[in-house]
């Protein structure tokens, strides 16, 4: 529940008047387990993640927690300032844990390569700025749709990857 020692993630989405809003809050125990097919907690056993854009506020979130659930994680983004917060940040036992890769999800050689021997995958890299998506639509797409391919691609070249989830928003 929230009143556990998990992690609150907290986020919200919203646009100009007449648009939709909308507000979610999850925690990264309820995101664990949307990952390892519902049965909460992983097994004792260590694992590895990959996450696509975690630099981002959802992606340092589950990194965290994934670390101090005793997982490796590897971090695959563009921001490399992003990257280097990460590996600042949190307890030093963890940090030999975590992998910042610095990549973008159109590279499909490089994603191929990060993608590696690991189980479980949290997409949510994106283009998600709106007013830069519309300056360069084609960016946006290259990223948003042809980077999801990539992901899938390297997926199921990998042959490891036991659960993927698709973050958007």
């Amino acid at each position: 529940g929230m009143g556990d020692s998990s992690q609150r993630i907290i986020g919200g989405v919203s646009g100009p008047p007449g648009s939709f809003s909308t507000d979610w809050v999850v925690t990264s125990t309820q995101c664990t387990s949307l990952i390892t097919g519902g049965a909460g907690s992983p097994s004792p056993a260590q694992h590895t993640y990959l996450i696509t854009g975690g630099t981002g506020s959802l992606g340092t979130a589950l990194t965290h927690h994934l670390l101090a659930q005793g997982h490796k994680v590897r971090v695959y983004a563009r921001n490399e300032h992003g990257h280097e917060q990460l590996e600042q940040s949190g307890p030093q036992e963890q940090r030999c844990r975590l992998s910042c890769l610095i990549g973008a999800v159109e590279d499909l050689h490089r994603l191929k390569r990060a993608m590696q021997g690991v189980e479980f995958v949290i997409h949510a890299a994106a283009q998600k700025i709106i007013p830069l998506a519309e300056y360069n639509p084609a960016q946006c797409v290259g990223t948003n749709i042809g980077g999801t391919v990539n992901v899938i691609e390297s997926i199921l070249d990998a042959g490891t990857v036991k659960r993927a989830v698709f973050v958007s928003s």
